[in-house]
């Protein structure tokens, strides 16, 4: 009996903003781990205002990564300037991590988003910029890569077309 993969992309709209902002603290929590730029506010949680952004602003798409209809993680895409979109943030929760669940996420992005994309990682990173050269790599995408500063960390961004 053959184990179904069934992903679903969905946009996210208001209703999911509390389901966004628990992801969100789950997904700086593992970025903190290769920047020093990330801290806790008073509270004990980490500054998710950006998240009312990517709800209300026309330019922004808040996703939600669904599995077997169980939410597993989100993808934020920007509509951009220089380019058709931007791959702001993307995050699987580690229960669903290496089991080939990213890959398809981003055929599914990039088949329902076609265009030019950017997409940036954290020097530090490298589970994340291995991720994104295995994409480019398995699915023969050409690509440009340069280095430059986010706020203050040193970051990759690189340049592509699907």
């Amino acid at each position: 009996m053959k184990n179904e993969i069934d992903i679903k992309l969905i946009e996210a709209n208001s209703e999911d903003k509390n389901i966004l902002e628990n992801l969100f603290q789950y997904y700086l929590h593992d970025l903190s781990e290769y920047t020093e730029n990330l801290g806790l506010e008073s509270d004990g949680r980490f500054d998710i205002t950006d998240i009312e952004l990517f709800i209300t602003q026309d330019n922004l798409l808040p996703i939600k990564i669904l599995l077997n209809n169980e939410i597993i993680g989100f993808i934020f895409l920007i509509k951009g300037k220089t380019v058709d979109y931007v791959i702001n943030d993307m995050f699987i929760l580690r229960k669903f991590r290496s089991k080939g669940l990213g890959k398809v996420v981003t055929k599914i992005i990039f088949d329902q988003y076609k265009g030019s994309y950017a997409v940036m990682q954290l020097v530090n990173n490298k589970p994340a910029i291995t991720f994104w050269h295995t994409i480019y790599h398995n699915s023969q995408i050409e690509y440009e890569e340069n280095e430059m500063v986010s706020g203050e960390d040193l970051c990759l961004i690189q340049k592509f077309k699907v």
